[in-house]
């Protein structure tokens, strides 16, 4: 395991490969950013208190460990993958803020950001839930010769999750091109490091799945972009995932419903912080000659014009969510299940599209059909695979045995034309793996005819091909 840091600590600094160090407009950059990350996160517990948004999860004292990184980020083919406390991340890639905060205010008006055009992924509140999404991405880049590398955020309770095992064991087998980023603020709500991680790093842990671990001094943005940026260079290279442990402190509550003073004195916070993010690069860039005085007071004041534009965007919205509940509460709720009309049949509940839909869809069918449960998966993926080519089925021995429920069955593998995910013709019960265990992570799955009905359970077979 490397320790990364920078300025006037003792630990080596690691500089990213073939990678040019931070101009002075860099530097001064990542100020500017940092500003208008503390003043909006400051804000926004302002604003929950005072009714505009109904929740916020404060990010107060990580800001270095969210714009260095996501700084080095390269929104033309990469992607992040956030929690629920990456609005420094957000900010620093350029997203529509007023449209990230709408999340907040939990009413979007048609919809929060959009995740494509911004390389953002949707805020995700299940906890290390966009790790998984993070590793499939990035195998999907693998899978299409893609070039994008996956940046995913988690912090040191979630890394306590077995999705995270699980992500990271398959990261690592698949040689995903996927960077672990771990904020480790040393509290997992009201729970120290030292009591939900074992060894006390996540970084550590690295070694174990055979890559890289690096952890970093998260209040040293200089450092946090060194570190991440070595870990691109390393996935851009074909070696697989990288991990980096940003060590930070989260200096306010888990969210706007925590009160840290249930777990946590106020020595103790100022004992354990240590050197504020934005006051430790203003004295670096002051030491250096790369900013003034004026340009901090040009900084502030800017991130405090930002913040009134992004309320004031917000607050253009509409009713908050109590508001908009109470109009919904008014409206007759719909029949239990047990009473309502037959599937396909018109409903009060029921838009004009979705029963037209449902309707054409009887009508092509011309009868309703009695499945088993493994022939309707089988005509869920069947459809699922149809509609997108890119659709990759995973699963322990579903290319051999097909599964434990035998239902993807007569799946062969091929050596034509590698990695493809071309689909051989159409069949309504057909369908494939394009990957299955325990095969080597060499050999590719052609798509293939499956039916667990018609196949006699003698007969159903993936007998390896040649070479």
């Amino acid at each position: 395991m490397t320790t990364v840091a920078s300025m006037d600590s003792s630990l080596p600094v690691v500089a990213a490969a073939d990678a040019a160090p931070l101009s002075p407009g860099q530097l001064r950059e990542l100020y500017s950013l940092m500003a208008a990350v503390r003043y909006l996160d400051t804000s926004a517990v302002a604003w929950q208190r005072q009714g505009i948004i109904p929740g916020y999860a404060p990010e107060l004292g990580q800001e270095a460990a969210q714009v260095g990184s996501a700084y080095a980020l390269d929104t033309a083919r990469d992607f992040a993958f956030p929690t629920y406390r990456e609005m420094g991340v957000a900010r620093t890639m350029g997203v529509d803020m007023v449209a990230y905060m709408s999340t907040h205010k939990a009413t979007w008006h048609g919809g929060m950001y959009d995740p494509l055009a911004s390389r953002l992924a949707p805020i995700q509140a299940v906890v290390a839930g966009s790790v998984l999404h993070a590793v499939g991405w990035a195998h999907g880049q693998t899978l299409s010769g893609g070039h994008g590398v996956a940046l995913s955020y988690f912090g040191d309770g979630a890394s306590s999750q077995g999705d995270v095992h699980e992500a990271m064991n398959f990261a690592a087998v698949m040689k995903a091109p996927v960077v672990f980023f771990i904020q480790n603020n040393g509290w997992a709500i009201s729970v120290p490091t030292e009591r939900q991680v074992a060894g006390g790093s996540v970084a550590a842990r690295a070694a174990g799945y055979g890559i890289p671990g690096i952890q970093v001094d998260g209040n040293d943005v200089v450092a946090v972009h060194e570190a991440t940026r070595n870990a691109f260079a390393h996935c851009r290279a074909g070696k697989g995932p990288a991990v980096v442990e940003a060590m930070t402190y989260r200096r306010g509550p888990h969210s706007t419903a925590d009160d840290p003073g249930r777990y946590r004195s106020l020595d103790d916070e100022r004992i354990d912080a240590g050197e504020d993010p934005l006051e430790r690069l203003r004295k670096r860039l002051l030491a250096e000659g790369v900013a003034d005085e004026a340009f901090f007071t040009a900084a502030n004041q800017a991130a405090r014009a930002e913040e009134e534009a992004i309320r004031t965007g917000i607050e253009a919205l509409g009713p908050g969510p109590a508001t908009r509940c109470s109009i919904s509460s008014s409206r007759k709720p719909p029949p239990p299940l047990k009473t309502r009309p037959p599937v396909g049949a018109r409903s009060q509940n029921m838009s004009e599209s979705t029963t037209a839909t449902l309707e054409a869809r009887a009508a092509t069918e011309n009868q309703s059909v009695k499945l088993s449960m493994q022939q309707a998966l089988n005509r869920a993926l069947d459809e699922i695979l149809s509609a997108d080519p890119k659709t990759v089925v995973f699963g322990e021995d579903c290319g051999r045995l097909g599964g434990s429920s035998a239902s993807p069955t007569d799946c062969r593998p091929s050596t034509e034309n590698p990695g493809s995910l071309t689909r051989r013709s159409r069949n309504r019960a057909s369908w494939g793996c394009q990957w299955a265990w325990p095969w080597p992570v060499s050999t590719p799955f052609r798509k293939c005819s499956s039916m667990a009905s018609r196949i006699p359970p003698s007969t159903r077979s993936c007998a390896r091909s040649p070479g």
